[in-house]
C-alpha cells in the first residue's frame, strides 16, 4: 500500500494455536509444497496492508521473517485460549491510524494474492462494515475484514469469557457480510496433506 492509501490496514495472521488436529505440531510452520504454511497468507496479504502482524505463541525466530511484527496471547501460553485470544492481543496495540484489522488464519494456502485481492476489493464497497469469507463448505469467519468501529465490542466479548466468533457476529448490531469465495481456495490444513 501506498502513503496515500485511504484506509490504513494491518494485517493479522493468526498462527498461535495448540495444533491439536496435527498432533500439537505448530501449524503454521507445517511445510505446504516446500514452503511453511504461514508464508502463503503472509505473502497474498502483505501488498494489501500497511503493516503485517503474526500472533503465534512459540517458535518467534521461524516466525519473524513473514512478518513486520510478532505477538503473543495475553493468556499463559500454554492455556491456548483460541483465536479471539490472538487478535484481542493485537487491537490495542494497533495505532490510531490503523482503520481496518485484514485477519487471515495460517492454514489456507490456496488463498492466493488474487483471491485476497478480491476479498479486499468488495470490502471497500462498504468499508465500515464487518466482512468475512463464505463457501459452498460453510462461514470462514476468521478470514475477515474488521473496522475499528467494531473493535470495542470484540474486547468485551472476548473479555466476557466468550470464545466462539459465530457467536461475537450474532450479537454485531448490523450482520455482517460475506464475500463469497471458491471452496477450494478455503480449503485448510486439516483436510489436505502435507509434506515432511
Amino acid at each position: 500500500m501506498t502513503e496515500a492509501s485511504a484506509t490504513q490496514r494491518v494485517g493479522l495472521i493468526l498462527a498461535g494455536g495448540a495444533g491439536r488436529r496435527v498432533g500439537g505440531q505448530d501449524k503454521g510452520l507445517l511445510r505446504w509444497q516446500g514452503q511453511p504454511l504461514v508464508s502463503y497468507p503472509a505473502t497474498a496479504i502483505r501488498p494489501l496492508v500497511d503493516e503485517l502482524w503474526i500472533s503465534c505463541n512459540r517458535n518467534p525466530s521461524q516466525y519473524q521473517p513473514y512478518a513486520d511484527r510478532l505477538l503473543q496471547d495475553e493468556e499463559p501460553a500454554e492455556t491456548y485460549a483460541g483465536p479471539l485470544a490472538g487478535i484481542c492481543a493485537a487491537l490495542p496495540q494497533l495505532a490510531d491510524s490503523v482503520q481496518v484489522l485484514l485477519l487471515s488464519p495460517c492454514d489456507t494456502p490456496g488463498m492466493s494474492p488474487a483471491h485476497w485481492q478480491r476479498f479486499v476489493l468488495q470490502a471497500q464497497a462498504n468499508p465500515q462494515r464487518w466482512h468475512y469469507l463464505h463457501s459452498e463448505a460453510g462461514s470462514h469467519y476468521l478470514h475477515a475484514w474488521i473496522p475499528r468501529a467494531y473493535w470495542p465490542l470484540l474486547l468485551d466479548f472476548y473479555r466476557s469469557g466468550e470464545r466462539a466468533m459465530h457467536r461475537l457476529l450474532a450479537q454485531l448490531p448490523e450482520p455482517a457480510l460475506t464475500v463469497e469465495m471458491d471452496e477450494q481456495a478455503l480449503l485448510n490444513l486439516n483436510q489436505m496433506p502435507t509434506e515432511a
